[in-house]
């Protein structure tokens, strides 16, 4: 773990949610077998408080992908918590889960958030034109991704 997670934040709030729409909190143990659908929920912690929720979700073992989402508090906003939550969750889904992909969609004009995840090792894959709602007017969203491949773990 690096140094924000093992000093600060709290990890491990593991909720499992079945394709058949129905959730129940349980732990899940590293490999999850081949269920569909399954959420890995995160919320980092400082000083007790939590100060956002990370996820990873859509997490197909057959096809080896998931998607990832991500909210840190602003006041907690550059201060390395959403970027080591990001690493950690991609270090868990190549490690744990054994995914060949993590993907997630990212406001295109966000780029302190677009910033972020390239510094993470995710690569723009694409552009969703007019896709989200925000402030009473479409924006686009890009389509980012980092393969196992291209990952390099942290040391």
């Amino acid at each position: 773990m690096s140094r924000h997670v093992a000093r600060i934040v709290a990890l491990a709030v593991l909720v499992a949610v079945a394709g058949t729409g129905t959730s129940g909190a349980q732990t899940m143990p590293p490999s999850l077998g081949v269920l569909v659908d399954q959420v890995l929920a995160l919320f980092p912690k400082v000083d007790g408080e939590v100060i956002g929720q990370a996820d990873l979700h859509g997490i197909d073992h057959f096809n080896r992908r998931c998607e990832l989402g991500i909210e840190i508090g602003r006041e907690y906003w550059g201060k390395g918590f959403g970027q080591d939550t990001v690493r950690t969750l991609v270090e868990y889904a190549f490690e744990h889960l054994n995914m060949n992909r993590v993907g997630l969609q990212v406001l295109a004009e966000d780029p302190r958030a677009v910033g972020a995840y390239r510094k993470a090792g995710f690569v723009e894959e694409g552009r969703i034109r007019q896709h989200a709602w925000v402030r009473g007017r479409y924006e686009d969203e890009l389509v980012m991704s980092v393969l196992r491949e291209e990952w390099t773990p942290r040391t």
